[in-house]
């Protein structure tokens, strides 16, 4: 009885995660579609304006290819919370050996379904379907513009269970940090380290839009397509595998709760995550072109 109250328990900080909010910031999503603009036909681009730009009256601040993959989290800031299990699918990381296998097993049971792998499948076949309407498109759409760009964010696809947070940190959240401006290790990357905390406003003037083009082509300059022999892996447990990995070996390396990330930890972090949004640009522009190019 003690064990299964204890499973309940730590379920119940899992369930409670989503409720926290998801996201690369602003910036990291932009980013990663400017990314993947780079890699489709103009013809394409085009098709995905029109489709968003529906949304040009109701929600002016998403309705360009730029800016669409952001609706998700405005309608969280909205109050619209019905959505927010598809911005994470969270692995349980288990390095000091809390969990027993039970526990384990139905922490991951939980996760495996209404995740960010359930989000980009759904829009992927709205996307496909004849007679989905455009409001449904233009909806679906922005979904799978922005939980591309999430399940390449190692944060969204991973909980830490150890002696420091033997109920979890939830993704991070719970694990605070100390002068670095970023109250704990999730935002610190949400924000790309610190390179993406700019708040833009939107819809976007001239001079933020152009910040954001020059931004996107120093990533591409940095990380061509051919720096990731993995980019045409459209296996989506592989890319949430591949975020869980990264967590592992570095964002939860080299650091420790309520401190102060190192110089050398955050520069090493810049590239981590700058490499992940250039191959989230990538993967999501071959969507696009499958599901929009004649």
């Amino acid at each position: 009885m003690h064990r299964m109250r204890r499973v309940f328990f730590l379920l119940s900080f899992v369930l409670f995660i989503p409720l926290q909010g998801f996201a690369w910031w602003d910036v990291g999503h932009m980013l990663t579609v400017e990314v993947a603009r780079s890699q489709l036909d103009p013809a394409v681009v085009a098709k995905i304006e029109k489709i968003v730009g529906q949304f040009e009256k109701d929600f002016p601040r998403c309705s360009t290819f730029t800016t669409a993959s952001c609706f998700p989290d405005d309608i969280t800031s909205m109050g619209l919370s019905g959505f927010k299990v598809w911005h994470g699918v969270l692995s349980p990381y288990d390095p000091d050996g809390i969990l027993s296998e039970r526990e384990k097993e139905v922490i991951n049971t939980l996760v495996s379904t209404n995740n960010l792998h359930s989000a980009i499948t759904q829009a992927q076949k709205t996307l496909k379907n004849p007679h989905a309407s455009g409001w449904e498109q233009a909806f679906m759409l922005c979904f799978l513009l922005h939980c591309v760009g999430d399940i390449h964010q190692p944060l969204h696809c991973i909980h830490l269970y150890s002696d420091a947070f033997p109920s979890g940190d939830m993704a991070g959240h719970r694990y605070r940090l100390k002068g670095s401006g970023f109250k704990n290790i999730h935002v610190l990357w949400d924000s790309i380290l610190g390179l993406g905390s700019a708040r833009l406003d939107r819809p976007l003037n001239p001079e933020d839009e152009e910040w954001i083009c020059s931004f996107a082509k120093e990533i591409l300059d940095s990380y061509p397509p051919e720096s990731f022999p993995q980019l045409e892996d459209l296996d989506t447990t592989h890319w949430s595998g591949e975020s869980y990995h990264i967590a592992v070996a570095y964002v939860y390396d080299g650091i420790e709760p309520d401190s102060t990330p190192s110089e050398e930890y955050t520069l090493r972090g810049q590239k981590i995550a700058l490499g992940q949004i250039a191959l989230a640009g990538y993967r999501l522009a071959i969507l696009l072109n499958e599901l929009y190019t004649e």
